[in-house]
């Protein structure tokens, strides 16, 4: 089993790696724990250039766009957000019809899936950097480091065996900002509709996903739909 230290080594040099082997580079910076240390990894190890994207379903929290607009500042970030079109968010209101899940899948995330979609499509890049963790579903304890995504492009997992501790191990040794609403009692943060601020034991809220256990699974996975 690795260390902590090796852990942090290791994904340190997946990313060095990727910047010396790889072209076009893009991350998703979702304003959450994992993607702000996924963040300061990548920009640790390289002073190359790289796209961020933060997906914008219109359903986020202010506390969430106000937490990326200091970051983006902090970092100097070449950021973008993406957003579903008007065509694709009327079609995805009008489809769930006033319910909040269908098939499996809360109406805020399914506005994921397009906005990210059209960023693939109509961008010229062949690398993903993600912030994936094996132990947050059933699903990713089977998602290696690299992955086939969409569009032919490579989706790398640098922090896929880390664990929860890891995470805050990691912002609290390297004094990372971080998004206010963990402190809030929030162990999991989404949109506003998939996520919910239940105080229980002190251990404070999550998000609905895991609440739910797998009653947000659509075909046998657990995730919001950019991840399939």
């Amino acid at each position: 089993m690795l260390t902590y230290e090796q852990k942090v080594n290791l994904s340190k040099n997946i990313i060095a790696h990727l910047f010396d082997e790889r072209k076009s580079i893009f991350m998703t910076f979702s304003g959450g724990k994992d993607s702000t240390v996924l963040l300061d990894l990548v920009k640790k190890v390289t002073s190359r250039d790289f796209k961020v994207i933060g997906i914008d379903t219109r359903f986020e929290f202010p506390e969430t766009i106000a937490f990326t607009n200091s970051i983006i500042k902090k970092y100097n970030l070449d950021f973008q957000y993406v957003r579903p079109t008007e065509e694709d968010h009327e079609k995805i209101m009008a489809d769930y019809a006033g319910e909040n899940m269908k098939n499996g899948q809360w109406y805020c995330c399914a506005h994921k899936e397009p906005a990210l979609e059209s960023f693939l499509v109509n961008g010229n890049h062949e690398t993903w950097i993600t912030g994936l963790r094996s132990d947050e579903t059933e699903n990713r304890r089977y998602i290696g480091i690299y992955q086939n995504a969409k569009c032919n492009i490579l989706k790398v997992n640098p922090i896929i065996f880390w664990t929860l501790e890891d995470i805050w191990h990691y912002i609290k040794t390297e004094g990372l900002e971080y998004h206010p609403m963990y402190d809030k009692g929030y162990k999991s943060l989404g949109c506003k509709p998939c996520t919910e601020a239940g105080f229980r034991e002190g251990k404070g809220a999550q998000s609905k996903f895991e609440n739910v256990g797998l009653s947000h699974e659509r075909g046998g996975n657990t995730e919001c739909g950019i991840h399939l």
